[in-house]
C-alpha cells in the first residue's frame, strides 16, 4: 500500500471532518480538532445531521446519522463519560425522538430523509417497518455505557437491550449493519461492567460465530460486490475475531496495494440507485473514507503481514 498516495487523495478530495480525523489518527492532531468539526453537525437537540453519514444529506436529527457520529469519536478514543458532546447526544436519545415506545427502537429511517438527497436505502416509506437493530441495539448500549444507572432511561435501555437480544438469538442470518451494532452492544456491556443483563460470554462466542459466517471469503468479489471484509469486523491485534481468520485477514492487508488506485484511493462498489446527481459527490466522500480505514487497517497489522499471528 502507498501510503504518500494515499495522504495525497484524502487532503485533496476529504471533508473537512475526514481530514481531522486523519490527522488526529496519523499526523498527532488533536482530537478536538474532530469535535471542533463534529460540532458542526451537531442539532440543537444533541442528535447529529447535515449528511454526516454521506449517503443521506437529511439536516435534521436521526438515529443513523447519530450513530456515525459516536463511531467517530469511538474511533479516535474520546468516549469519554463526561465529554459534552457525549452528554448532549444523551439528551437526543432521552427525549425519545425518533423512537416507537411500542416497538422499544429507534427509526433507522426517518421520514425527513425523502426531502432532501438520498439513497434508496435511506428512503422512509411507511408501508415497511423503518425499525430494525441498526442502530437499536448500538444506541441501547450506549446508553448503559453512558447513562447515569438507575434512572428511568437507564431502566429502558435494559429492557432495548434485552429485547434486541432476544432477537439477536432468533435471526441468525444478521446483515452486516445489524450485526456490527451487535458487536458494539457487546463491547459496551463489556465496558460498563454489566455481566448480569446478559450472558455476555455465551454472546461473544455467538458474535464470534456470526462474524465468520458474515466475511466474505470469495476475494473475487472483493472490488465488485458489496460485501464484508475481514477489516470490517477485525481492526486490531486483539480483537477476539481474529482467531481463526488470520489467513483471511493477512491475504486482505497482502491485497491493498493491488486494490489501492493509481490516485491513491479505494473505489466504492455501490450506487445510489436514485436520480440524484450528488452521488458524484459522495462518491469522492467515501473513497476518502475507506481510504482512512485502509491506513487505520494496514498500520494496526503492518508489523504482522509476513509473521503467524
Amino acid at each position: 500500500m502507498n501510503i504518500s498516495k494515499a495522504k495525497t487523495f484524502i487532503y485533496r478530495f476529504a471533508r473537512p471532518i475526514d481530514i481531522m480525523r486523519y490527522r488526529v489518527l496519523f499526523e498527532s492532531g488533536r482530537k478536538e480538532e474532530v469535535t471542533k468539526i463534529l460540532e458542526t453537525y451537531q442539532n440543537p437537540d444533541g442528535g447529529f445531521g447535515h449528511g454526516l453519514e454521506s449517503d443521506y444529506w437529511n439536516p435534521f436529527s436521526s438515529p443513523i446519522q447519530t450513530w456515525t457520529a459516536l463511531e467517530i469519536l469511538r474511533e479516535i478514543d474520546l468516549f469519554e463519560t463526561k465529554h459534552p458532546m457525549i452528554e448532549k447526544v444523551l439528551d437526543y436519545l432521552r427525549s425519545l425522538e425518533d423512537f416507537s415506545m411500542a416497538h422499544l427502537q429507534w427509526q433507522n429511517t426517518i421520514p425527513t430523509n425523502n426531502d432532501y438527497p438520498h439513497a434508496i436505502w435511506w428512503h422512509h416509506d411507511e408501508k415497511t417497518s423503518p425499525y430494525e437493530y441498526n442502530p437499536t441495539a448500538y444506541l441501547a448500549g450506549f446508553v448503559i455505557r453512558f447513562e447515569t444507572p438507575g434512572t428511568p432511561f437507564y431502566q429502558l435501555a435494559e429492557t432495548i437491550v434485552k429485547q434486541a437480544y432476544q432477537y439477536f438469538l432468533s435471526h441468525p442470518t444478521l446483515g452486516y449493519h445489524s450485526l456490527i451494532c451487535y458487536v458494539r452492544l457487546h463491547e459496551f456491556l463489556r465496558d460498563a461492567r454489566r455481566l448480569d443483563l446478559l450472558p455476555l460470554d455465551v454472546f461473544e462466542q455467538q458474535l464470534k460465530e456470526r462474524v465468520n459466517g458474515s466475511i466474505c471469503y470469495d476475494t473475487s468479489k472483493w472490488d465488485t460486490e458489496y460485501v464484508v471484509l475481514p477489516s470490517h469486523y477485525i481492526q486490531h491485534p486483539t480483537s477476539i475475531y481474529l482467531p481463526g481468520n488470520e489467513a483471511i485477514l493477512n491475504t486482505e492487508l497482502e491485497s491493498l496495494g493491488l486494490r489501492q488506485r493509481e490516485d491513491g484511493g479505494f473505489s466504492i462498489t455501490w450506487q445510489w440507485g436514485t436520480h440524484y446527481s450528488e452521488f458524484d459527490i459522495v462518491r469522492r466522500h467515501w473513497e476518502v473514507i475507506k481510504t482512512i480505514q485502509y491506513l487505520t487497517f494496514h498500520h494496526a497489522f503492518t508489523k504482522h503481514v509476513r509473521e503467524p499471528f
